[in-house]
């Protein structure tokens, strides 16, 4: 595998606002409608559903955002290019945040997929057990029948932060490797001038400590 080829391939980002009162107040459907149409003008959402504590805004099953009182969320697709779409994100972060006069949140989440491929003729599989993994076919047996892959799961826990790490196949195609970083942010905050930089700083962990950690071994 060359590591040169991972790319990202999803970013979710959610933001959890701090009510104002208890129990949170709903966002009214004209808040919620006026809102729609100043995305809508931006950027090509053709969906727009009520819920019961908010709306979605969706482009087809790619893309969508949720807005409601306990959650903002952010799910889009990368195409091509990161940049562009952390961009996006943050453009509508802001977007709706000052809409809706949102300043103050419980946490910040983040979520980054990654593939990187590899040869037909080797299985993302079989490097993770042969490289990664000191157990032998023997004890694999032990685990019964029917095992479709092994992969890897690391679990960190900061001050400031806590967050997952999986280096597993792409069940999909085997011979890709699947790459997630789950990020949640344990203090609260005021304002979203920070979220760019920490969105960056998941992508970064990827592109430079995961790499070299699978650069080491691959």
């Amino acid at each position: 595998m060359d590591t040169r080829l991972l790319r990202e391939i999803r970013l979710v980002v959610g933001l959890v606002p701090a009510p104002m009162r208890m129990p949170p107040e709903p966002f009214s459907k004209t808040q919620l409608t006026q809102l729609y149409s100043k995305i809508n003008d931006r950027y090509d959402y053709g969906t727009f559903n009520f819920l019961p504590d908010g709306a979605r805004i969706a482009h087809a099953e790619e893309n969508q955002i949720l807005v409601q009182t306990g959650l903002i969320q952010f799910n889009e697709v990368i195409p091509v290019d990161f940049v562009p779409i952390k961009q996006k994100i943050v453009d509508l972060v802001n977007m709706i945040t000052e809409h809706l006069r949102l300043s103050q949140f419980l946490t910040l989440g983040i979520k980054l997929i990654c593939q990187l491929p590899g040869i037909e003729t080797i299985k993302a599989n079989e490097l993770i057990e042969t490289k990664f993994i000191a157990i032998d076919e023997d004890g694999f047996k032990l685990l019964g029948d029917g095992r479709l892959g092994t992969g890897l799961r690391f679990h960190f826990n900061t001050a400031e932060s806590y967050w997952d790490l999986r280096i597993e196949p792409l069940f999909q195609d085997m011979t890709k490797l699947y790459i997630e970083i789950d990020k949640h942010y344990k203090q609260p905050f005021r304002g979203v001038d920070g979220v760019e930089n920490k969105i960056q700083s998941v992508r970064d962990y990827i592109f430079t400590e995961v790499r070299n950690l699978l650069q080491s071994k691959l």
